[in-house]
C-alpha cells in the first residue's frame, strides 16, 4: 500500500525542508485497523519539532506531521470489530494520508 503526504527529512524552515511524496505502509496486522485519513491536522508541537526549535533533532529518518484526523476503515487485520467503510476519528498516530492503527483504539 502506498500513502500520500507531506514528510520532512530534515529539521529547518517549512518552505525548506517540507515535501509531498509517497511511502509505503503495511497492510494491517491482527489488532490493527487501515484508515484512509480524509482529514488531518497538524499541532504546534508538529511546528516545532520540524523547525527544531526544541533541539530534539530528528527522531526518525522520515517525518510525516500529523496530530489527530478523521477517514474511512479501509481495512482491518483479525479481530478487529470495526467494519471496512465505517467513518472514523483518530486520536495522535503513526502519521500518514492512510494509517494503521491499534483496532482496539479507534473510535
Amino acid at each position: 500500500m502506498q500513502a500520500k503526504c507531506a514528510y520532512y527529512e530534515r529539521c529547518g524552515p517549512a518552505r525548506e525542508v517540507l515535501a509531498l511524496g509517497e511511502m509505503a505502509v503495511q497492510p494491517p496486522a491482527a489488532a490493527e485497523v487501515f484508515v484512509r485519513l480524509r482529514f488531518s491536522s497538524v499541532n504546534p508541537t508538529n511546528i516545532k519539532n520540524r523547525s527544531g526549535v526544541l533541539g530534539r533533532g530528528m527522531a526518525f529518518d522520515r517525518i510525516v506531521p500529523h496530530h489527530d484526523g478523521a477517514g474511512i476503515v479501509e481495512a482491518t487485520g483479525d479481530g478487529v470489530p470495526a467494519t471496512p467503510g465505517r467513518k472514523t476519528g483518530l486520536g495522535v498516530l503513526r502519521p500518514a494520508q492512510e494509517a494503521v492503527r491499534d483496532g482496539k483504539r479507534i473510535h
